[in-house]
């Protein structure tokens, strides 16, 4: 289980709305007190961005919870924007090769050693490389700082700029948000 504590959020610099939430929520802890990531994730008063923001500030090494929810976003944005692309499978198999690099199978991203224009050439949205691009630096983060900003990042690119419309947006964050919450108590 990964955990947290007001200080360690106050030393990350939180937003002032999300500190002054903890603040509230917590009334009772101790700025050294535990608590557990779950229950800001879960909380009501807090949302997807005070999730992945807690991942900054874990006592514990949160990066592989934050590769994994890059991953997922990665699976959506491009369900959302490439299902009849041309290019359809060159991107499953980006996809496919930054899982397999994720999780060990392979050791090196083979994209990473393509020349640019090769990439270019390919003519896959710039919003799916911004992702990838994310979820690559998520990969290779030496600090859980690092991992959750690239996970924040993934997650506002795939669910602001992947997907267009109003209602199928509100759907997708929850989802993501879900999803969060799925990884945060598969770590207990």
């Amino acid at each position: 289980m990964l955990f947290t504590t007001i200080q360690l959020c106050k030393n990350n610099k939180p937003c002032t709305d999300g500190y002054k939430r903890m603040l509230e929520r917590f009334p009772d802890h101790t700025k050294d007190e535990i608590i557990p990531i779950l229950r800001i994730a879960e909380d009501n008063n807090f949302g997807l961005e005070d999730g992945l923001f807690a991942l900054k500030c874990t006592m514990e090494d949160s990066r592989s919870t934050c590769i994994d929810f890059c991953i997922f976003c990665l699976e959506i944005a491009i369900n959302s924007l490439h299902t009849n692309n041309k290019n359809y499978n060159r991107i499953i198999k980006l996809e496919r090769n930054i899982r397999d690099y994720a999780y060990g199978d392979i050791t090196t991203f083979p994209e990473c050693d393509m020349p640019l224009s090769i990439v270019d050439s390919w003519d896959i949205d710039e919003r799916i490389l911004n992702v990838v691009y994310h979820t690559y630096s998520c990969i290779e983060s030496a600090s859980n700082k690092d991992a959750a900003g690239h996970a924040a990042d993934v997650s506002h690119i795939t669910i602001d700029h992947c997907i267009n419309d109003k209602n199928d947006k509100d759907i997708r964050k929850s989802q993501v948000h879900k999803h969060l919450i799925h990884l945060l108590e598969f770590n207990k």
